[in-house]
């Protein structure tokens, strides 16, 4: 990817107008021939994590030939449905149109359109998306600059060039050789010259050649390989490439590769649904001591293993383990499997020296050989509650770290967070007092961190006062905070906090009161005992609030809103809080849009003979309601029904 990392910068900065210069929805077109790498550029931008925050809903559309109009709506839709809120009202509505073009409305999306080969299609498909100001639209596809120049005049395309001889040997000599050093006899030889000639510098032919190359002999059987590519000295066309790739299969797996030829590009075939349709054709011959399914998948192992590949995404596979192969697959970046049975990863995978992302998320792996923590090209580590050891090597390029919990008990030089000062997010369960110490002095020096989420029996609550949490933007508590009453005489120093949940803090007035004063906090919960005290008053303060949630705060009996609080407030929601009797409202909330009440109906009742303006706007409610991942975890929106 270093050899496109121009054109990734570049268009990075146009999706997220760094320069300032995009006052419009930006429809931005990636153009090349076949093979030349635009999807895969256009993934990398996808995933990006600076990218993902920045848009609200993403979508990504493969386009393929052949395929109705109303499919293409129809998996838009899906994805973006999942990410928004349902629309209340519209329950009658039933057009895939018209509901895509609602959830996208005044929302900043990103849509990923992968091969479009048609204006029809497009002009289709622009039609149901929304003019949303701070969208954007990235295109990729092999239509010519003149062809697709009208799409969006004030955006000019980037056009993928093939490699030259420095960024093709860099990708060849990655795809066969990994992190080693080629031989002399590569050098001697000239081996990358015969394969930029034959290749002419297109990405994925130089890709499929060192595929095929990897596996065999130097020098004596690649000389044979490249003699089959030239003739007199003449390099053959690109597609003897593609005829050499397919001979060299073995018998048994032509039938199972070819397969793919029959199945739609918009179609995500699961491995076990593969193997099992290989199995129905007749193509997986039996072997003593094994089932189908067993040699089905040792097929589609080597298939893999003789793919450059470099992504395995998989969701809902039904194994306990993975195969111990899994490490010989050297180029791999990205793994994810999610929502699974597997319970365990294998210890090769610590030989996966190129590994960037390990997503197993709804798994039950619940550890890793100590080894995979050495891997310095690790950047995001998703998981559930996987045990995380002493790291012996920084890993600088660690961004995202969720779903782990101490492995064992921390000294000041033993916190393996100490060796990942660049993090972005963290997520940390299983928190106890032994940890708080270096745990503490650890959050010092992430200085990084946009996303914070602790939870335990005992927490440290240094990040509300300590300078390097400046960054933080999101920051989910749940547990009693340690040493709070220390931090009172002090100035909490978060300036762009935006989103607060607390659990179980059990927190005093004079900490709420210093909550007040945080300038960008726009969405506060206060959840199961959180709050220590009869009576909660906002005297003054939170400028930009507009979400407030108080849940099975069992302690409070009454609460008072002052004048000039919170004066951007548009949803109040109190949930099971069985002892709050009174609230009241002492300004005109001008921006209150509901009251969201749920088991509840005394206040409800009171605030009726009290404040007739503020029972209008009760929303009483029968059923909470979690939102989807793509919204920050623990996030709650409430499905209400209004019942006056």
């Amino acid at each position: 990817m270093g050899s496109r990392q121009y054109e990734f910068e570049t268009l990075k900065n146009r999706i997220m107008n760094k320069e300032g210069n995009i006052s419009h929805r930006a429809v931005i077109s990636l153009l090349g021939e076949r093979g030349i790498g635009k999807t895969t550029l256009a993934k990398k931008l996808y995933n990006d994590p600076d990218i993902m925050k920045h848009f609200e809903v993403h979508a990504w559309v493969c386009l393929p030939p052949h395929i109705r109009f109303s499919d293409y709506v129809e998996t838009m839709y899906t994805q973006v449905s999942s990410q928004v809120p349902e629309v209340s009202g519209d329950g009658e509505i039933t057009n895939k149109e018209l509901m895509l073009t609602q959830n996208l409305q005044n929302r900043t999306y990103l849509v990923v359109l992968d091969g479009l080969i048609s204006i029809s299609d497009w002009n289709s498909l622009f039609d149901v998306l929304p003019d949303t100001n701070g969208s954007r639209i990235l295109l990729t596809t092999h239509l010519n600059v003149k062809e697709i120049n009208h799409i969006d005049p004030q955006t000019a395309p980037i056009e993928l060039p093939y490699f030259d001889m420095k960024h093709g040997e860099q990708l060849f000599c990655q795809r066969v050789f990994g992190g080693k050093a080629p031989p002399q006899t590569f050098w001697s030889k000239g081996y990358y010259e015969k394969v930029h000639n034959i290749s002419t510098g297109l990405p994925l032919a130089i890709a499929v050649i060192a595929g095929v190359l990897r596996s065999k002999v130097m020098p004596m059987e690649w000389d044979n390989i490249f003699e089959q590519l030239e003739s007199n000295g003449q390099p053959k066309p690109v597609r003897s490439i593609w005829s050499l790739a397919f001979d060299d299969l073995p018998h048994y797996l032509k039938s199972c590769f070819l397969y793919f030829a029959s199945v739609s590009e918009n179609v995500i075939l699961y491995p076990d649904r593969l193997v099992r349709l290989w199995i129905a054709e007749g193509f997986v011959v039996p072997k003593k001591a094994e089932t189908l399914e067993d040699v089905g998948f040792d097929y589609l192992k080597e298939l893999v293993s003789r793919g450059f590949l470099r992504v395995i995404d998989l969701n809902g596979l039904k194994m306990q383990k993975l195969p111990d192969e899994i490490g010989s697959i050297i180029h791999l970046r990205y793994l994810g499997i999610r929502n699974s049975n597997l319970e365990e990863l294998p210890s090769s995978m610590s030989k996966l020296d190129n590994l960037q992302t390990l997503d197993v998320r709804r798994t039950n792996v619940g550890k890793i050989v100590d080894e995979f923590w050495e891997i310095e090209a690790l950047r995001h580590v998703l998981a559930e509650k996987m045990l995380l050891p002493n790291c012996s090597v920084p890993l600088n390029n660690l961004m995202t770290l969720n779903g782990v919990v101490p492995s064992d008990l921390w000294g000041e030089k033993k916190c393996p967070l100490n060796n990942m000062i660049y993090l972005r997010s963290l997520s940390l369960s299983s928190i106890s007092a032994p940890h708080t110490t270096a745990l503490s002095d650890a959050l010092r020096k992430l200085e990084y961190l946009v996303y914070l989420n602790l939870s335990g029996e005992v927490l440290p609550s240094n990040m509300f006062t300590a300078t390097s949490m400046r960054r933080l933007q999101v920051l989910i508590l749940h547990g009693n905070l340690e040493g709070t009453n220390d931090l009172l005489g002090d100035r909490y120093v978060l300036p762009n906090l935006t989103v607060l949940h607390l659990h179980k803090s059990e927190l005093s007035q004079q900490f709420v009161d210093k909550l007040a004063l945080l300038p960008c906090l726009a969405e506060m919960e206060l959840l199961d005992i959180s709050y220590s005290e009869t009576t909660m008053s906002f005297h003054d303060g939170f400028p930009s609030l507009t979400n407030l949630k108080l849940k099975e705060v069992s302690t409070l009996q009454k609460l008072v809103i002052g004048r000039g609080v919170m004066p951007m407030l548009s949803i109040l929601g109190m949930y099971d809080c069985e002892s709050l009797k009174t609230l009241k409202a002492l300004n005109d909330l001008e921006h209150l849009q509901e009251v969201a009440v749920y088991k509840m109906p005394e206040i409800i009742d009171n605030i009726k003979l009290e404040d007739e303006k503020l029972f209008r706007k009760i929303k009483n409610l029968t059923t909470p309601m979690i939102t989807t991942d793509r919204v920050f975890p623990g996030y709650f929106r409430p499905n209400s029904t209004y019942t006056g």
